[in-house]
Protein backbone atom coordinates (compact mmCIF):
# COMPACT_ATOMS: atom_id res chain seq x y z
CA UNK A 1 0.00 0.00 0.00
CA UNK A 2 1.66 3.25 -1.17
CA UNK A 3 1.36 6.17 1.81
CA UNK A 4 0.69 9.55 0.46
CA UNK A 5 3.60 12.07 1.26
CA UNK A 6 2.33 14.87 3.66
CA UNK A 7 2.10 17.92 1.49
CA UNK A 8 4.05 20.84 3.93
CA UNK A 9 2.41 23.95 4.20
CA UNK A 10 4.27 27.37 3.78
CA UNK A 11 3.09 30.60 5.74
CA UNK A 12 3.15 33.83 3.20
CA UNK A 13 5.99 35.34 5.31
CA UNK A 14 8.16 31.91 4.46
CA UNK A 15 7.29 32.40 0.95
CA UNK A 16 8.53 35.75 0.96
CA UNK A 17 11.67 35.25 2.84
CA UNK A 18 11.99 32.00 -0.27
CA UNK A 19 11.12 34.37 -3.18
CA UNK A 20 14.36 36.89 -0.99
CA UNK A 21 16.60 34.09 -1.25
CA UNK A 22 15.83 33.08 -4.93
CA UNK A 23 16.31 36.89 -5.93
CA UNK A 24 19.41 37.30 -4.20
CA UNK A 25 21.00 33.54 -6.09
CA UNK A 26 19.66 35.12 -9.14
CA UNK A 27 21.22 38.10 -8.77
CA UNK A 28 24.25 36.99 -8.07
CA UNK A 29 24.43 34.50 -10.62
CA UNK A 30 23.42 37.85 -13.16
CA UNK A 31 26.66 39.33 -11.58
CA UNK A 32 28.85 37.01 -12.49
CA UNK A 33 27.74 36.23 -15.86
CA UNK A 34 28.07 39.91 -16.60
CA UNK A 35 31.65 39.70 -15.02
CA UNK A 36 32.26 37.27 -17.30
CA UNK A 37 31.06 39.20 -20.51
CA UNK A 38 33.39 42.28 -19.58
CA UNK A 39 35.66 39.87 -19.85
CA UNK A 40 35.11 38.53 -22.63
CA UNK A 41 34.64 41.72 -24.31
CA UNK A 42 37.88 43.16 -23.65
CA UNK A 43 39.80 39.84 -24.31
CA UNK A 44 38.17 39.98 -27.72
CA UNK A 45 39.25 43.96 -27.83
CA UNK A 46 42.44 42.96 -27.10
CA UNK A 47 42.90 40.37 -29.93
CA UNK A 48 40.84 42.57 -32.47
CA UNK A 49 43.56 45.35 -31.23
CA UNK A 50 46.72 42.53 -31.75
CA UNK A 51 44.86 41.74 -35.63
CA UNK A 52 44.56 44.89 -36.83
CA UNK A 53 48.46 45.68 -35.29
CA UNK A 54 49.34 42.93 -37.32
CA UNK A 55 47.53 44.02 -40.44
CA UNK A 56 49.48 47.66 -40.08
CA UNK A 57 53.06 46.39 -39.36
CA UNK A 58 52.51 43.82 -42.19
CA UNK A 59 51.51 46.31 -44.49
CA UNK A 60 54.56 48.82 -43.54
CA UNK A 61 56.82 46.47 -43.77
CA UNK A 62 55.66 45.56 -47.22
CA UNK A 63 55.64 49.06 -48.68
CA UNK A 64 59.49 49.56 -47.15
CA UNK A 65 60.48 46.38 -48.50
CA UNK A 66 59.03 47.66 -52.18
CA UNK A 67 60.91 50.60 -51.76
CA UNK A 68 64.25 48.50 -51.00
CA UNK A 69 63.54 46.73 -54.12
CA UNK A 70 65.47 47.66 -57.31
CA UNK A 71 63.00 46.98 -59.82
CA UNK A 72 64.46 45.76 -63.14
CA UNK A 73 62.43 48.69 -64.66
CA UNK A 74 64.57 50.80 -63.01
CA UNK A 75 68.00 49.57 -64.03
CA UNK A 76 70.16 51.67 -65.94
CA UNK A 77 69.26 51.88 -69.06
CA UNK A 78 72.87 51.75 -70.63
CA UNK A 79 73.04 48.62 -69.36
CA UNK A 80 73.97 45.51 -71.70
CA UNK A 81 70.22 44.19 -72.78
CA UNK A 82 71.44 41.00 -72.39
CA UNK A 83 72.73 40.87 -68.97
CA UNK A 84 70.69 38.59 -66.87
CA UNK A 85 68.94 40.30 -63.95
CA UNK A 86 70.26 38.19 -60.30
CA UNK A 87 67.80 40.10 -57.68
CA UNK A 88 66.30 37.49 -54.92
CA UNK A 89 65.12 38.71 -51.46
CA UNK A 90 63.89 37.59 -48.53
CA UNK A 91 62.55 39.45 -45.36
CA UNK A 92 60.20 39.18 -42.45
CA UNK A 93 57.40 40.58 -41.78
CA UNK A 94 56.20 40.58 -38.94
CA UNK A 95 54.67 41.57 -34.92
CA UNK A 96 55.69 41.62 -31.95
CA UNK A 97 52.93 40.96 -28.51
CA UNK A 98 54.62 41.56 -25.25
CA UNK A 99 53.29 40.01 -22.28
CA UNK A 100 50.37 42.52 -20.20
CA UNK A 101 50.55 43.08 -16.10
CA UNK A 102 47.49 40.81 -16.20
CA UNK A 103 48.84 38.00 -18.43
CA UNK A 104 50.49 35.00 -15.92
CA UNK A 105 53.07 34.20 -18.88
CA UNK A 106 56.06 36.45 -19.36
CA UNK A 107 56.35 34.85 -22.82
CA UNK A 108 57.07 37.17 -26.17
CA UNK A 109 55.03 36.13 -29.03
CA UNK A 110 56.19 36.86 -32.64
CA UNK A 111 53.64 36.33 -35.44
CA UNK A 112 54.25 36.49 -39.59
CA UNK A 113 55.58 35.61 -42.57
CA UNK A 114 58.95 35.25 -43.97
CA UNK A 115 58.55 36.22 -47.60
CA UNK A 116 60.78 35.24 -50.83
CA UNK A 117 60.18 37.01 -54.13
CA UNK A 118 62.77 36.24 -57.21
CA UNK A 119 63.17 39.44 -59.12
CA UNK A 120 65.46 37.52 -61.25
CA UNK A 121 64.77 36.55 -64.62
CA UNK A 122 65.87 32.98 -63.82
CA UNK A 123 64.16 30.29 -61.40
CA UNK A 124 64.96 29.19 -58.48
CA UNK A 125 64.70 25.77 -58.05
CA UNK A 126 65.06 23.50 -54.32
CA UNK A 127 64.48 26.69 -52.30
CA UNK A 128 65.61 26.31 -48.53
CA UNK A 129 65.30 28.78 -45.38
CA UNK A 130 67.00 29.23 -42.35
CA UNK A 131 66.32 30.96 -39.26
CA UNK A 132 68.30 31.58 -36.98
CA UNK A 133 68.02 32.38 -33.41
CA UNK A 134 70.39 33.69 -30.01
CA UNK A 135 70.36 33.36 -27.53
CA UNK A 136 69.18 29.55 -28.76
CA UNK A 137 67.58 28.07 -25.55
CA UNK A 138 65.57 31.47 -25.32
CA UNK A 139 63.52 31.13 -28.46
CA UNK A 140 61.18 28.20 -30.44
CA UNK A 141 59.78 28.79 -33.98
CA UNK A 142 56.77 27.44 -34.61
CA UNK A 143 54.45 27.24 -37.46
CA UNK A 144 53.42 24.57 -40.17
CA UNK A 145 56.46 22.75 -39.41
CA UNK A 146 56.80 18.88 -40.02
CA UNK A 147 59.66 16.63 -38.10
CA UNK A 148 61.90 15.47 -40.80
CA UNK A 149 61.05 12.93 -43.17
CA UNK A 150 62.78 10.92 -45.32
CA UNK A 151 63.84 12.49 -48.93
CA UNK A 152 61.75 10.31 -51.13
CA UNK A 153 58.87 11.38 -49.20
CA UNK A 154 59.80 15.33 -49.80
CA UNK A 155 59.99 14.94 -52.95
CA UNK A 156 55.82 14.45 -53.14
CA UNK A 157 54.10 17.85 -53.12
CA UNK A 158 51.71 18.33 -50.82
CA UNK A 159 48.54 20.28 -51.84
CA UNK A 160 48.38 22.12 -48.60
CA UNK A 161 51.38 24.60 -47.04
CA UNK A 162 53.77 22.32 -45.34
CA UNK A 163 57.10 23.05 -43.95
CA UNK A 164 60.07 20.19 -42.99
CA UNK A 165 63.38 20.04 -41.42
CA UNK A 166 65.82 19.57 -43.66
CA UNK A 167 68.40 17.28 -41.62
CA UNK A 168 68.71 14.48 -39.92
CA UNK A 169 70.05 16.11 -36.61
CA UNK A 170 67.76 19.13 -36.77
CA UNK A 171 67.22 18.56 -33.40
CA UNK A 172 71.08 19.27 -32.01
CA UNK A 173 71.39 21.88 -35.20
CA UNK A 174 68.82 24.11 -33.33
CA UNK A 175 70.23 23.59 -29.46
CA UNK A 176 73.77 23.81 -30.54
CA UNK A 177 73.24 26.27 -33.21
CA UNK A 178 70.42 27.81 -33.22
CA UNK A 179 69.63 27.23 -37.24
CA UNK A 180 66.09 26.51 -38.04
CA UNK A 181 66.88 24.59 -41.47
CA UNK A 182 63.19 24.45 -43.46
CA UNK A 183 62.36 23.29 -46.85
CA UNK A 184 58.27 23.61 -48.33
CA UNK A 185 56.76 20.19 -49.09
CA UNK A 186 54.04 22.31 -51.82
CA UNK A 187 56.47 24.06 -53.91
CA UNK A 188 59.77 22.88 -55.65
CA UNK A 189 60.33 26.24 -57.74
CA UNK A 190 59.91 30.18 -57.68
CA UNK A 191 59.51 31.27 -61.03
CA UNK A 192 60.76 34.64 -61.74
CA UNK A 193 58.36 37.49 -60.24
CA UNK A 194 56.66 35.06 -58.15
CA UNK A 195 56.86 35.19 -54.25
CA UNK A 196 56.36 32.44 -51.71
CA UNK A 197 56.24 33.03 -48.08
CA UNK A 198 56.80 30.71 -45.05
CA UNK A 199 53.71 31.72 -43.51
CA UNK A 200 52.14 32.36 -40.33
CA UNK A 201 55.05 31.40 -37.96
CA UNK A 202 54.41 32.12 -34.32
CA UNK A 203 58.29 32.53 -32.73
CA UNK A 204 58.16 32.65 -28.60
CA UNK A 205 60.78 33.77 -27.06
CA UNK A 206 61.18 32.68 -23.26
CA UNK A 207 62.89 35.65 -21.25
CA UNK A 208 65.88 35.48 -19.30
CA UNK A 209 67.20 37.85 -16.66
CA UNK A 210 71.10 37.78 -18.29
CA UNK A 211 69.65 38.50 -21.59
CA UNK A 212 68.40 41.89 -23.38
CA UNK A 213 68.43 41.55 -26.92
CA UNK A 214 67.27 38.60 -29.04
CA UNK A 215 67.31 38.18 -32.35
CA UNK A 216 66.44 35.67 -35.25
CA UNK A 217 68.16 36.07 -38.87
CA UNK A 218 66.83 34.67 -41.84
CA UNK A 219 68.48 32.90 -45.12
CA UNK A 220 67.86 31.94 -48.42
CA UNK A 221 69.04 29.00 -50.03
CA UNK A 222 68.77 27.23 -53.29
CA UNK A 223 70.48 25.38 -56.76
CA UNK A 224 71.00 28.93 -57.82
CA UNK A 225 72.68 30.38 -54.85
CA UNK A 226 74.01 27.88 -52.35
CA UNK A 227 75.99 30.02 -50.65
CA UNK A 228 72.93 31.95 -49.11
CA UNK A 229 71.18 35.18 -49.18
CA UNK A 230 70.63 36.87 -45.74
CA UNK A 231 67.38 38.61 -45.53
CA UNK A 232 67.09 42.26 -46.05
CA UNK A 233 65.64 42.61 -42.37
CA UNK A 234 66.25 40.71 -38.60
CA UNK A 235 63.96 40.11 -35.96
CA UNK A 236 65.59 42.38 -32.59
CA UNK A 237 63.82 42.25 -29.57
CA UNK A 238 64.93 44.45 -26.58
CA UNK A 239 64.35 43.95 -22.94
Amino acid sequence: MTRKRRRVMTTPEEEIVQLKQKMIHYRSELSKYESQISQYKKLLERKEAEKQAVKRQFSQQQQTAEQNTVSPNKQDQNNDNNQQLDIVQGYFQYACFFPTPEDEDDSIHILGDFMITNYSDKTLHNPIICFRTNPTSSIQIGGKIDAHIPSSEQKVLQSNESWVYVHDDWRNRIRNDGEHWLRPRHFVEIAPGQSQRFQQFDMTISRAEDVQRYRIEGFFYCNEHPKGLPSLNTISVYT
